[in-house]
């Protein structure tokens, strides 16, 4: 018998999908809330989280023998976290997809109406080892079962959480370890983070990773139908200088308000933590962003404007060099450029390929959702790109 509806109480966080321990990011996670009656655990709800990642491997890189992906509660003031019963578990060859319901006890159990669906957990293709069910730390290691290793893919997960009842959002702590068939000097490597999953969304407005506290916000009616209209999660990739330390903060602010506005922000410091060929990475997100924010600064103007002389700053260099090929080739894609001006900063300096005179420029007064409306608004307003840039 199910006990909730998943598919019209679930909620979604994209704040996973900043993310990345060594060759492990996290994507979009699926947040279930479960009815259970207060006699059952009284004071406390439960929630069916879905965990998504993906494993992320270089073609050059050794096979990958085995990997470690570990969950842990943060306890919160209002009382203990703890993890009921999770999937997949404990298999030594591999397994069938299989749907599953929530019991009235809370377990994850094969379903066996196929109507009546609380959660999938897909083919697995490892040996698989779990530790932790029934205590606020979980761990899933996966083994190769043939000699080719482990291959890059997604991987699906399911938590069956029980929290306090007052509880807006669990903090989660992320650690991932792996071993590589290598004959150089090489251990497991192993990291940790943590982030805010929220369990209980307000207005849809989705957390984000950064360490920073995130700026106080007041949502006006204005604000709030730009957050609504801004719900398709338009791709967005900011090109910025890393001028100094200021200058770099206030872009992180930026992507942290656009982020919790439901904009789908990449950004390169969100992206480091292991060797990669940056300037494919540029290429890459470049081509397959909905819309290029371009940040105004001295140095992006001159390495826009073709006058800088040093040799410092090549992530901009290269990201420039390739928005003035592309804008080259295609001349319509100048609508999907958006020249933004932060506080304290200038419009001169926003490099003259822009036409920061001629053309439209976003002046952001302020870090906050008001501040930030006409950009997103904008976004809304633009066509969507029905053409490859590449």
């Amino acid at each position: 018998m199910k006990i909730f509806d998943a598919r019209s109480a679930r909620s979604l966080d994209s704040t996973p999908d900043r993310i990345r321990i060594g060759v492990i990011r996290l994507r979009h996670w699926h947040v279930h809330p479960v009815g259970v009656a207060s006699t059952t655990f009284a004071g406390q709800a439960t929630y069916l989280i879905e965990v998504t990642y993906q494993l992320e491997l270089e073609p050059d890189l050794p096979p990958l023998r085995w990997f470690e992906f570990c969950l842990k509660l943060v306890e919160a003031q209002s009382g203990q976290a703890t993890i009921l019963d999770t999937l997949p578990r404990m298999a030594g060859t591999p397994t069938p997809g299989t749907a599953y319901v929530i019991s009235k006890h809370l377990d994850l159990v094969p379903a066996d109406d196929a109507a009546a669906v609380d959660g999938f957990q897909p083919t697995t293709t490892t040996a698989i080892v779990v530790d932790g069910i029934g205590s606020p730390e979980i761990r899933w290691r996966h083994t190769a079962l043939e000699t080719s290793g482990i291959q890059s893919g997604s991987y699906v997960a399911w938590l069956v959480l029980l929290v306090s009842d007052t509880q807006p959002e669990q903090v989660f702590e992320i650690a991932a370890e792996y071993g590589m068939d290598t004959n150089r000097d090489c251990t497991p490597f192993q990291r940790t983070t943590r982030f805010p999953l929220t369990l209980r969304p307000s207005r849809g407005i989705a957390h984000s990773v950064l360490s920073e506290p995130a700026p106080a916000i007041t949502p006006t009616t204005e604000t709030v139908v730009a957050i609504e209209r801004a719900g398709d999660q338009a791709r967005t990739f900011i090109c910025h200088a890393h001028d100094d330390t200021a200058h770099k903060r206030a872009v992180r602010a930026l992507a942290r308000v656009l982020l919790d506005a439901g904009i789908d922000i990449h950004l390169d410091t969100w992206d480091e933590g292991r060797r990669r060929d940056w300037q494919h990475w540029a290429i890459n997100q470049i081509t397959e962003a909905d819309f290029v924010v371009i940040v105004a600064s001295p140095v992006c103007r001159a390495v826009g404007d073709g006058t800088y002389r040093g040799m410092e700053h090549g992530g901009i260099r290269s990201e420039l060099d390739i928005i003035r090929n592309i804008l080259h080739q295609h001349p319509k894609w100048q609508d999907y450029l958006l020249p933004v001006v932060l506080p304290g900063e200038s419009i001169d300096n926003l490099p003259l390929f822009l036409r920061p005179q001629t053309a439209d420029h976003f002046l952001i007064k302020e870090l906050t959702l008001t501040g930030v409306n006409g950009l997103i608004t904008a976004m809304h307003e633009t066509p969507r790109r029905a053409w490859p840039l590449r």
